[in-house]
Parts: structure tokens; sequence; C-alpha cells
């Protein structure tokens, strides 16, 4: 391939950034393949074409795509003295589930069917038999089987997030045209409806459970008050729109990541900005998550970093090489750890928080929502597009267990904090709840 010819990281980028937006959006994702296959990478290409021909089975462009990879011999001429790209083996492929990208906001704005949907009565006996027994001990990875509790016609549009309140008896999910629904793990009904002015993309729980931060797509970090459904104040956090919000530890500062690069600290009690930054290179910061102790901030990065800052004045600590854009994080319990999942490259890397050392990398995983340790911080707990829960020995990356839900893929998934409930939604509008047993 002629060097010229080649796409530029940041045209890549773009790319992936509209699909991340739009996952429906058939055209962006045979863009992205396009630029991946001119790129060289092949693997990741055909996941695009592949995810666009679900969308879309007769799709021309998808199709001629893929095709190519049928053909003999490289995809692209090397430069010379180079060697062309290995093409990856059928084996290894056929081990990697069709996957979409991170569930995000739309490119175009939806408007959203107004009104409540309606709400299934919640019994007490029901309640009582899902969360009589539930401790703080980690017993997930001994469950045998997902069991489906709920399948709700949720939302008019694509869900691109979904949250558990830290006592998982709640599960938020926030889509396209700026709804946003809360769901009674216990009786699977709707106990309030939260509606913003612009796409949701991403949403967190304070740790008292008593606040829900919406990113939005217009920039703006909406707070809402659970108990009350009351808007408690709106946050201009970007010029651009919100990848990623999370509370500290202690509820006092919340942290936003924008498209316009900067991580924001906004004081809680006011809504005061505290104090902003952003990488070196000033790309987007495409989310963030608090370390335990709160003192420090990991960010991801789109140009294939995660930056870990201390939280007190903003200084970076150090960059992680990833390699690849990340789809989520998430830190040890005793924060020593880090764990980051891959948005197209199916796997997952933990780090060594002191000195950034690569500890070891799961391979094989698909596109990751979320992510869970066990308290002792051996197990590591995922789930992810395809509807699976697996479990990975840490020490090793050995996969332990894997529990296999709904075969229709999520566009965005989460754990209750004691592994035993999921959550998802789809781009149909679909909420699903899930218990292991």
């Amino acid at each position: 391939m002629n060097q010229d010819n080649a796409p530029t990281p940041e045209a890549i980028a773009r790319a992936a950034d509209d699909v991340r937006a739009n996952p429906g959006h058939v055209e962006g994702w045979v863009t992205l393949g396009h630029l991946l296959s001119r790129a060289g990478d092949e693997e990741k290409a055909r996941l695009c074409f592949e995810r666009a021909l679900e969308l879309a089975p007769d799709h021309l462009g998808a199709r001629v795509g893929l095709a190519r990879f049928d053909q003999p011999g490289p995809l692209v001429t090397p430069p010379p003295n180079e060697q062309a790209p290995a093409a990856p083996t059928p084996a290894r492929r056929s081990l990697r589930p069709r996957r979409p990208i991170s569930g995000l906001a739309a490119n175009e704005r939806f408007l959203a069917v107004a009104g409540l949907l309606g709400a299934a009565l919640i019994l007490a006996t029901l309640a009582i038999l899902f969360f009589t027994n539930r401790d703080d001990s980690f017993t997930a990875h001994k469950a045998e089987a997902i069991v489906t509790l709920y399948n709700l016609p949720g939302h008019d549009n694509i869900v691109t997030s979904v949250v558990f309140t830290p006592d998982g008896l709640t599960l938020a999910s926030g889509a396209v045209g700026g709804t946003v629904r809360l769901w009674s793990v216990a009786g699977g009904s709707v106990e309030k409806t939260f509606t913003n002015d612009s796409d949701v993309i991403t949403l967190a729980f304070s740790p008292d459970g008593q606040i829900l931060a919406a990113g939005l797509y217009n920039g703006v970090v909406n707070l809402w008050h659970v108990g009350s459904g009351a808007l408690l104040r709106p946050l201009e956090s970007s010029r651009g729109r919100v990848y990623g919000v999370a509370f500290s530890p202690d509820g006092t500062i919340l942290a936003s990541a924008g498209e316009d690069g900067f991580i924001r600290l906004w004081q809680m009690a006011d809504g005061v900005l505290l104090r902003q930054f952003r990488s070196p290179d000033s790309s987007q910061a495409q989310g963030v998550v608090f370390a335990p102790d709160g003192q420090t901030l990991a960010s991801l990065s789109a140009t294939k970093n995660i930056w870990l800052w201390r939280v007190g004045d903003g200084t970076a600590l150090r960059s992680l090489e990833t390699g690849d854009l990340m789809s989520r994080a998430v830190f040890s319990p005793g924060g020593t750890m880090l764990a980051a999942a891959e948005v197209l490259g199916g796997k997952i890397s933990l780090w060594r928080v002191s000195d950034g050392r690569l500890l070891r990398t799961i391979e094989e995983a698909p596109l990751v929502y979320d992510m869970l340790f066990s308290p002792n911080g051996e197990i590591l707990m995922s789930v992810g597009s395809d509807n699976a829960v697996r479990f990975w020995q840490v020490d090793d990356g050995e996969l332990l267990k894997t529990l296999q839900g709904s075969p229709e893929l999520a566009n965005s998934a989460a754990l209750t904090r004691d592994g035993l409930f999921v959550g998802s939604g789809t781009i149909n509008g679909v909420i699903r709840i899930w218990q292991l047993r």
C-alpha cells in the first residue's frame, strides 16, 4: 500500500467515534471497515463489515468489503522492504463473536415518545426472593446459570447506557432522545422517568444512590435527584459530547470527560468547577474512573492512552500505552491494578498502577461494557456485547467460567456490585434484567 494513501490515525478515530455515537448507522460501519482495511487491520475491518451486514444484510458496500477477505493474497500491498500483515487464521476469527462498538449517543437527534410505560405490580414476596441474604461476600463466580427476570420494551430508541444503583435495587437506562428511566429490579416496573433535552451518552449514580448524573450529547451533565425526580442543576461540561461521568468514592466530586479533551472536576455541594485538565496531546477524553481512595483518576483517551491523574491538583502521573481505543476501565479494590477493555481489539489488559507496568492481557473477550473485581482482587468479572458473563483468574488470565445470557447483541450492559444481577439495553430499546443463580 502506498503510504500516502493510508488513512491517518485521526481519520480512523473520527470514524470510530461516529459509529460509537450512532451504532445503528450502517454507512458508518462500512466507512470504518474500509479505513481499517486500508490501514492493514484486516481483523477489525472484518468485524465492521460483519456488523454492517447484521444491520443491513443486503448492503452492497459491506458485502464487497467482506468479500475481499476471501480473495487470495494480502488485502493491501506493503511498501518496499516491508512485510505484508499476516492474514488472521480462520480458527482465530471464529473465536471472536460479532459485536458492536460501545453504546454512545446517535449523531442525529431522535425524538422520544412521551409518557410512562405501563408499570408492572411490585410484589413484596418477589422482592424478598431476590434480595434476602444478599451481602458483601462475592459469590457470583459460583453461579451456574443466568436467569432472565424481565424483558422490557424500555425505550423507543437506542439504549446508550445502563447503570445500577450501588445497592443494586434500581437500574437506570438512558437512550437517544434524552429519556432516562429508573427500573425496579424487584418488580421490573418503571419507578421514574427523566427527560433531558439531548441524547444520553453516559450515566452514573452517586455513592449513596440519591443523585443520577447524565452526560449528554450537547455537552451538558444533568444532575437528577432520584427520590424527588427533580433536576438539581445542569453542568456545562464540554464543548462537545460528554463521554464519561464518575463520582468520587465519597460523593463530593463529579468528574466528567468530554469531546473537547478536558477532564473536569465539579464540587457536588454547589456545582462549582474545581479544576480542569487534559492530556498533552489534547485528544478526546472518552471515559473516566476514580481509584478507590479517591486520590487518583484514570481517563481514557482517543489517542489510545490511559492517563492517570492526581485529583488534588490535576497533575498527570503517567500514561499507559493501550494500543487501541478503550471502552471501559476499572480499578481493583485496593487500587493497585487497573483493568481496561478494548473497543475493537477484543481483549482486557491489566496494569500495575504504581509504575504503569502491563501485567498481562486477556485475549478473546468480546466488547466489554462493564467489569467487576472480586473484593480480594483475585477474580475479574466482565459482561459484554454478546450478553455473556465471564470470570477470569487475575493472576494468570485464565477463563474460569462463562455464563451465556440472551443471544441478542447488547448495546450497553452493567453489573451490580455483588455481581449477581445484570442489566442490558439494545439498539431496539429493549431492557433486560437477569440474575445469576
